[in-house]
């Protein structure tokens, strides 16, 4: 007899095992008894659920689907700050010629009936023709047409109305001169 007791167990032993074995059985008992009614909204995060359900949410990537109209167009941003210097420019040589010694040259014509009233403007010394125009004409809507040959005009602009009426025709004018370096 003395050997059966000594293998009976302690009052707080029998506490133990029975702690135990609730212990173990709790979380079971608790997945069959909370619902998704009893969840408040909002209270779950990504981390509570487990990795396998995590992956059942994904599923295969749909169609591309068309672009948008385009947006209106956004405001201004402000106004950047100021840049730096840029690098000095060349000297200029090898570039177009060089232009200098600007000088107009005016002048205008007698009523003149002829069929083409010219008006030829000269330019000083060795000065070119660079432009030229006409400042006016009285003569009832001819038409003007101002040219400049450099073959036989190259100092002279030359200014030229057609007159088939053979009206009085008063015309006025202007030539542009300069020195051309070349």
């Amino acid at each position: 007899m003395n050997r059966l007791r000594r293998f009976r167990p302690a009052p707080a032993m029998f506490v133990a095992v029975i702690a135990l074995v609730l212990a173990m059985g709790g979380s079971a008992i608790a997945a069959s008894l909370i619902t998704s009614k009893q969840i408040k909204d909002g209270t779950i995060q990504t981390k509570d659920i487990s990795s396998k359900a995590r992956a059942s949410f994904k599923g295969p990537r749909g169609f591309v689907g068309p672009a948008g109209a385009i947006g209106p167009a956004g405001t201004n941003g402000a106004q950047g700050p100021k840049g730096d210097a840029g690098a000095p420019g060349k000297d200029g040589t090898g570039g177009a010629p060089g232009i200098s010694g600007l000088e107009f040259v005016s002048g205008s014509t007698a009523a003149d009936t002829s069929l083409y009233v010219h008006l030829y403007l000269t330019c000083p010394g060795t000065k070119h023709v660079i432009g030229g125009g006409f400042d006016g004409l009285n003569n009832g809507g001819t038409p003007v047409t101002p040219y400049r040959s450099n073959k036989n005009f190259g100092e002279q602009w030359l200014l030229s109305v057609y007159n088939p009426s053979h009206a009085p025709v008063t015309m006025k004018g202007y030539a542009i001169c300069a020195n051309v370096a070349p």
